[in-house]
């Protein structure tokens, strides 16, 4: 049996306890989890040999090379329960469906997903894990010398959604003025012309703290919207969502159901807006000392209930529970 510090789920299973971390952190068998992994490393043990892992831990793979599926064989050979988690729900859902069906438990990002799951793979060995905060990672760093009012570290989506969410939060805020840092990945669809003047350089998700330096208040978007892009509901929402307040920065991000399902408070841990309207009146509180109380909450909720440490800790307790005795329902 898996031992965890606590066995009292909440939302998407974070526990009550402030910073929570697995006391035994569990043996790991990764497969295509390098994304995730720097995250993860500081609550798990990642094992080579499948044998000394207590499960495999599985990520969404555009392709699947020949070593992930060695692994996975590995992993079934020594009699290990595979654990699948995805983080590109809704949009990819039929793309990688066939790499849910070979696990044994299912988990994604998007809650309006499980069901969808549940019906589609016959069981319901599923469970709703969204993304989350790696305090290690993500902190507070001091803002660097002439900061812009806002930062924002994304790249550029054609989509209806992601498209919905530049003009509601960006677009309104370069109209009124206000200066603006902009990162994203060289290499992918550069921003249209009239943002590159805000471009400061490369992005990379693995140093969004140090970016965050360059503005007062950080912006957010998703590439998910409910009744846009053919899904009439998503709870699906960026890790800015979850890394930004743990970097004890205020978040102004575009309206996303999936806010209040996580539990935050709109004007209380982040600021989130429907309208340009919105977004300028929440620019004018967030950079003021609104901000800072803000900043601090939004930290506070984060590092209570949504670090890679709680995600883990799901994952292991229904596998855990699995193997203990019985298949569980995620």
């Amino acid at each position: 049996m898996i031992r965890t510090t606590n066995t009292e789920a909440t939302v998407a299973g974070a526990p009550h306890d402030e910073g929570a971390t697995v006391q035994s952190p569990p043996a790991v068998f990764a497969v295509n989890l390098d994304f995730l992994r720097p995250f993860l490393a500081p609550c798990a043990r990642f094992v080579e040999d499948a044998g000394e892992a207590d499960f495999a831990l599985a990520m969404n793979a555009a392709d699947r090379p020949e070593g992930d599926a060695r692994r996975l064989a590995d992993a079934r050979a020594a009699g290990k329960q595979v654990a699948w988690w995805t983080i590109e729900d809704p949009n990819s859902f039929e793309t990688f469906l066939p790499q849910a069906a070979g696990a044994d438990f299912v988990f994604t990002t998007d809650d309006a997903c499980v069901e969808r799951y549940r019906r589609r793979l016959g069981h319901d060995r599923v469970g709703w894990l969204p993304l989350a905060c790696s305090p290690e990672s993500h902190r507070p760093l001091p803002l660097e010398e002439g900061a812009t009012d806002f930062v924002i570290s994304a790249n550029w989506y054609s989509n209806a959604a992601r498209l919905w969410a530049v003009k509601t939060v960006v677009d309104p805020l370069v109209a009124a003025g206000y200066s603006l840092t902009l990162f994203c990945y060289e290499g992918w669809p550069m921003w249209p012309r009239r943002y590159r003047g805000f471009w400061r350089g490369a992005t990379s998700y693995l140093s969004t703290a140090e970016q965050y330096r360059a503005g007062r208040v950080v912006l957010g978007l998703n590439n998910q919207r409910s009744g846009m892009d053919g899904h009439d509901l998503t709870y699906m929402t960026s890790m800015r969502t979850f890394e930004v307040p743990a970097c004890g920065k205020p978040l102004l991000a575009s309206h996303s159901d999936a806010y209040e399902h996580l539990g935050f408070v709109n004007g209380v841990h982040m600021a989130w807006s429907s309208s340009p309207e919105e977004t300028l009146h929440w620019a004018e509180r967030l950079l003021a000392e609104e901000g800072e109380r803000v900043a601090r909450a939004g930290r506070e909720f984060v590092l209570a209930n949504h670090t890679y440490a709680h995600r883990l800790r799901r994952i292991a307790e229904v596998v855990g529970g699995s193997c203990g005795g019985g298949a569980q329902r995620c």
